[in-house]
């Protein structure tokens, strides 16, 4: 079901794989549009009954240190459910650096969900462990 679509980002919501995906259209979205985003996802995530999330930031070519603070300070946080299981980001080399990967990782094992980085979207979909859409 697609839950929200604009010229930068869509947000599905697959029921029977218990899935939300992020898919990134545009190389840089402003601050606003990220977040208005994101928190369109985690809507989604809260309604339904949701245990991966699957960003697809393979498309984006920056992301700002603020949007990069406010995943780790307000979404991470917010993503936190018992049914939450796993989270994938798909982006290309580059995006994050190893610091932000390491924050993201440790916010998420505190947490109790597991979250990490992909090339490609077929990867993330085998490890979350649903067939891809």
């Amino acid at each position: 079901m697609k839950y929200y679509e604009d010229t930068h980002a869509e947000v599905n919501y697959y029921k029977e794989a218990k899935t939300v995906e992020v898919i990134w259209k545009a190389p840089n979205a402003d601050s606003t549009r990220y977040r208005m985003t994101m928190t369109k996802a985690l809507v989604v995530m809260k309604k339904y009954d949701v245990c991966f999330w699957i960003s697809d930031l393979s498309s984006v070519s920056k992301l700002t240190r603020e949007d990069k603070i406010w995943v780790r300070n307000t979404l991470l946080p917010n993503l936190v459910n018992e049914k939450l299981k796993k989270t994938a980001l798909v982006a290309k080399e580059g995006l994050m650096d190893h610091n932000d990967k390491r924050i993201l990782q440790e916010n998420a094992l505190k947490n109790n969900f597991e979250i990490t980085i992909f090339r490609t979207i077929r990867e993330a979909y085998e490890w979350i462990g649903v067939p891809i859409k």
